[in-house]
């Protein structure tokens, strides 16, 4: 009598099976997780937000167990975002959904017009600008008024034409 071993992966969130095993890195390390369809979709639309107002940053290092470049791991976790957004953006002529949350480039041109001439053309920014925009949206000024009071975000012939 002949046996047969059949092996099925199983997704590890749930326990269905048809899963497909997915690898992804955060944090400089690399992780795998067997996911169905469904699972998957949900993972990358959970790392969407991120990854979009991220920036994408290249990293040398080697995971040991694979001997993989980080930055071959990072392209798989590039091509995870990419088929998310090709999955999320709307079709033809639907409008995306409207982001509560202005693009770094909108925050810096803000802040520049609102008189913060320190603000870095590139890089992250501080938090504070964020907090700033928000609360300046609800009425409240006085974050900003902080800011502009602070000579790492504002100098002092700026703030002297803002007031």
């Amino acid at each position: 009598m002949a046996k047969r071993a059949v092996f099925q992966t199983e997704d590890d969130l749930t326990g269905e099976p048809d899963a497909m095993t997915r690898r992804f890195s955060i944090g400089g390390a690399a992780y795998e997780i067997d996911l169905t369809e469904p699972g998957y979709e949900e993972l990358q639309f959970l790392l969407l937000r991120y990854m979009q107002a991220g920036r994408r940053v290249g990293l040398a290092a080697v995971v040991p167990e694979q001997g993989l470049p980080a930055t071959v791991l990072d392209s798989l976790t590039a091509c995870l975002v990419d088929e998310a957004r090709e999955r999320l953006e709307p079709a033809g002529d639907q409008k995306p959904p409207a982001n509560d949350r202005p693009s770094p480039a909108d925050l810096r041109q803000w802040g520049k017009d609102m008189g913060l001439d320190k603000l870095s053309p590139e890089g992250r920014l501080p938090v504070k600008l964020r907090e700033a925009y928000a609360r300046f949206q609800e009425g409240d000024k006085s974050v900003l008024e902080e800011m502009l009071a602070d000579s790492r975000y504002c100098s002092d012939a700026a703030r002297r034409q803002s007031t």
